[in-house]
Parts: structure tokens; sequence; C-alpha cells
């Protein structure tokens, strides 16, 4: 199972922007606290999971490795769910 650092940086490769462009987006001034999180090095705070699990669109679970599937319900399910 992949690790939170290396889900994080397979999601941020598949939209092709940096760890900086990343740190940006989170309202980071470096690159480093990115570039820990990838090296698993750390694991970011429970907002901070936040903002990068609706950066991505992706369940927290996810990330954290709890889940397989980016998301908890697929379109499938949901619209299964409302017929």
């Amino acid at each position: 199972m992949a690790t939170f650092g290396e889900r994080i940086r397979a999601l941020r490769i598949k939209i092709n922007i940096s760890q900086q462009e990343l740190a940006d987006e989170l309202g980071y001034k470096t690159f480093t606290t990115v570039s820990k999180w990838e090296a698993n090095a750390s694991v970011p705070p429970g907002k901070e999971l936040i903002k990068l699990s609706s950066f991505f669109d992706v369940s927290t679970d996810y990330l954290l490795g709890l889940e397989n599937q980016p998301l908890k319900y697929t379109v499938g399910d949901i619209h299964n769910t409302v017929e």
C-alpha cells in the first residue's frame, strides 16, 4: 500500500505541479514542507490534511492510506443511491 508521501507525490505529478506550486496553493513560503511530506519525514496537521484533500479532490482516508479508492463513494454508488 502506498504511503502518505507517495500518494501526495503521485497526485501532485498527476496534475503536473511542482512542490513549490503546491506549497503556494497551501499558503507555505517554500516547498520544504511539501518535500518533507513526500519523503514521509512528517505528516500535515488536520487542517492541512483537509486542505490537501480538498485541493486534490480525494478523501483524507485515501491520503492517509486507510482507503485504496481516492473517494469513499464512486459516481456509480451515488447514482445507485439516487435511483
